[in-house]
């Protein structure tokens, strides 16, 4: 009888296990059930509630493993459609990133249990200490896949995500994990909610909606005093196109009339001033200072009369090197290259192959993995009194990344989701660019190849965006913010290193205190 009970309460435990994992997925694109982010840890709770550690660790494990293989299942495509691997390979390394990433719900699962033996009073905090403590190590570890932490949850909750400019996106991890562990707590011990720690949940909530709310007033923003004006070229160009060298003149000629197009919508005295973007390799080709496509370039612009940022293919300033740069270039209404930048943070298994020594074999399987170069110079683009940065792709998933260029007036952001296919992978993507512009209080403009392109203002909110797997062009103005440095953007991550010290101190009282 007693075997029975206890593989009835193992299946319990398992089911809770698999419905948390679910309950996470729910919460982001293409579900977007953002409020599900406040109770997804609450059945995992319950599944390990008593448990030991190490059976604590495997439900979590379980759990993880569900989570992140319905919300990155995407990951096989990029690298079967971008670079080139094998489909078995992609599966299996995908089964690896999801298991990589399982591993933090399994030691956070694993922490749990082992701190609730050990601390009572200040529990409540330490519970989001090891979550948020967790996804830093996440985003920082063999280089960083901070991809769907649960703070991104909440990218269309405005009143919650405005302490990213103080916090960063941890801020709002750390919140919703609180939320999660008291409502878990109320069902076990009721009265802890009568008690300070209920107290410290209203105080923390209140704080956080009132400055929300201040930050979105429009008498926050009342000192803007300066406009840019952006044209999008979105081409929607297949990557089986975009890499095959019979559809360059196509691919030429469709550049060449949504930039027509674009420039005939704007206003003629502005056009000097004026950006027209193009996306991250939109030019499938390198492009070199003296060759017919940089000619053609110039005759385009010089034509005219605009600026024109565009991603193409970078080489070594040493002819005698064969280094490619994943790039981007400005021309001026001149038709003058005028800066170049090139990507810093490289995609794993589609730019670069990490710890190339030992996966010597993948070389073999990819024909362009492992070719790009890392660019090593910071560059900050002008057009007038106006300074701008350029984040290809993933690299604005990185706030580090996105914080070395905190002087500029707008980031722009051009990437290239196609190999993604028709999955919510260009939503999640979208979705973590919002808090970038919070966290700097700076516009931000997004220029994708097939989508999903956008304008987003300084609070976080998506002003106009476009449609996947359409071509797209759009012209409009975007106010920039004088003295717009925020505290996040000057300070970086102190938030989230305090809560990782108190992590720390949690594990190093755990280790020396007795049952």
């Amino acid at each position: 009888m007693y075997k029975f009970i206890e593989i009835i309460s193992g299946s319990r435990s398992i089911v809770f296990s698999i419905f948390s994992g679910i309950l996470f997925s729910l919460s982001f694109p293409p579900f977007k059930f953002s409020q599900l982010s406040f109770c997804f840890l609450v059945p995992l709770f319950f599944s390990i509630y008593r448990k030991s550690p190490h059976q604590a660790f495997r439900l979590g494990l379980l759990s993880g493993v569900v989570a992140y293989s319905l919300s990155v299942h995407w990951v096989k495509n990029t690298m079967i459609s971008y670079g080139g691997l094998h489909p078995f390979l992609s599966y299996f390394l995908t089964f690896l990133l999801v298991l990589y990433m399982a591993l933090y719900f399994a030691f956070f699962s694993f922490f749990f249990v082992r701190f609730s033996y050990k601390f009572k009073s200040l529990f409540f905090l330490s519970v989001p200490s090891i979550w948020v403590s967790l996804e830093f190590i996440r985003a920082h570890l063999f280089t960083g896949f901070p991809w769907i932490l649960v703070g991104y949850s909440q990218f269309e909750m405005h009143y919650i995500i405005q302490i990213a400019d103080l916090t960063g996106i941890y801020g709002i991890s750390f919140f919703i994990i609180l939320i999660n562990y008291i409502l878990f707590n109320s069902f076990v011990s009721p009265k802890s909610l009568i008690r300070w720690e209920g107290l410290f949940l209203v105080l923390i909530t209140a704080l956080i909606f009132s400055y929300g709310y201040f930050k979105i007033s429009p008498r926050f923003f009342s000192g803007k005093t300066k406009i840019q004006e952006i044209g999008i070229v979105q081409p929607n160009i297949s990557p089986e196109m975009k890499w095959s060298k019979e559809y360059i003149g196509y691919i030429k000629n469709v550049l060449e009339i949504q930039t027509k197009s674009v420039s005939k919508k704007m206003n003629v005295s502005e056009k000097k001033r004026k950006l027209i973007i193009w996306p991250e390799a939109s030019l499938p080709l390198v492009l070199r200072d003296k060759s017919l496509w940089a000619e053609w370039i110039k005759k385009l612009v010089f034509l005219k009369k605009t600026n024109l940022l565009l991603g193409a293919l970078g080489h070594s300033p040493n002819d005698g090197k064969k280094e490619l740069y994943n790039s981007v270039f400005l021309f001026d209404s001149s038709g003058s290259k005028i800066a170049r930048y090139d990507k810093k943070h490289l995609v794993p298994f589609g730019e670069y192959v990490p710890f190339k020594d030992y996966l010597f074999f993948v070389n073999k399987l990819v024909p362009v993995v492992g070719q790009f170069k890392t660019g090593n110079k910071k560059t900050i683009f002008e057009i007038g009194e106006n300074k701008f940065s350029t984040l290809i792709c993933y690299e604005i998933i990185f706030p580090r990344v996105v914080r070395k260029f905190k002087e500029v007036d707008f980031i722009v952001n051009v990437t290239n989701d196609a190999w993604f296919g028709r999955t919510a992978a260009s939503e999640q993507h979208l979705s973590m660019a919002i808090f970038r512009a919070i966290e700097m209080r700076t516009p931000l403009v997004r220029v994708a190849n097939t989508g999903i392109s956008a304008v987003i203002d300084e609070k976080g909110k998506i002003l106009v965006e476009s449609e996947l797997f359409k071509r797209w062009i759009w012209n409009g103005r975007i106010k920039l913010n004088k003295n717009s440095q925020t505290f996040y953007s000057k300070y970086g991550d102190i938030f989230v290193l305090c809560v990782c010290f108190f992590f720390v101190l949690n594990l190093i009282g755990s280790r020396f205190s007795e049952v």
